[in-house]
């Protein structure tokens, strides 16, 4: 006569996508026998699950002793997820290396066993974005010629502080160090994905010292609005528009 038996086990795991929500299929995970060669690459659900299709074993899986019977056997693999070429997302580079034993119970069974389990193959990546804004605007004085350096202009943030304070170029131009946004600077619901994000500003001409000159005491109240694109950019806005900050002095 000839004894039988048969088992099996699925390798599954979670991917989980930090500051964003992903979509199905936008990561790859690999599965790798013991000698290297590629078994399987699947790809996430849109609840960021994934799983390998089911191994099964057989009686010609086990080793044998002398007599020809099954003995304990392992088997070996390794989980990774490809590293895709999206640059805004950070890879997970974790690798599991699995071990599988295999052992018959006598009556038709193979009881499979993981270690790390079969089901905690999980992997975490980060999305990042970037974005930037450079508030400019323009010195006009009237009756005569302006020089370069003779007016100051302040930026503020949105308590008051004073945050940078520069001078005019010879033809009247400003403009303030340009302002770089990362993720740290978006708002985040529940979830942990990025919201459109409101920053507040203030500009204005710094009064100087010069009896012959009435300064301008415009001030630009500006908002700024954030809003991730989900590409890895922030696109960025103002009101009043960045380039738009102009002030007017006279020469008496």
């Amino acid at each position: 006569n000839t004894y039988n038996t048969k088992g099996e086990i699925t390798f599954s795991g979670t991917k989980t996508l930090e500051n964003r929500t992903l979509k199905a299929g936008e990561f790859s995970f690999e599965l790798y026998d013991s000698v290297g060669e590629l078994l399987e690459a699947v790809t996430n659900a849109a609840d960021g699950s994934y799983s390998f299709t089911t191994i099964k074993y057989t009686g010609t899986d086990l080793d044998t002793d002398d007599d020809g019977n099954y003995v304990e056997t392992t088997k070996t693999y390794k989980v990774v997820e490809k590293t895709g070429d999206d640059s805004s997302v950070t890879y997970d580079t974790t690798e599991y290396e699995i071990t599988v034993t295999l052992k018959d119970d006598g009556e038709g069974t193979i009881e499979t066993s993981a270690d790390p389990k079969e089901d905690t193959y999980d992997f975490t990546n980060t999305y990042e974005t970037e974005g930037e804004i450079t508030l400019i605007g323009e010195k006009t004085l009237e009756n005569r010629k302006l020089t370069e350096g003779e007016f100051s202009f302040e930026l503020y943030d949105e308590d008051g502080t004073l945050l940078e304070t520069v001078t005019t170029a010879a033809d009247g131009s400003y403009n303030f160090t340009t302002i770089k946004y990362t993720g740290d600077d978006l708002d985040k619901d529940s979830a942990g994905n990025y919201l459109e994000t409101i920053k507040n500003y203030r500009v204005v001409e710094k009064a100087g010292e010069d009896g012959s000159v009435t300064y301008d005491d415009t001030e630009y109240e500006i908002t700024v609005t954030l809003t991730d694109n989900g590409k890895g950019t922030i696109e960025v806005t103002a009101d009043p528009a960045e380039d738009s900050y102009d002030f007017t002095n006279t020469y008496n």
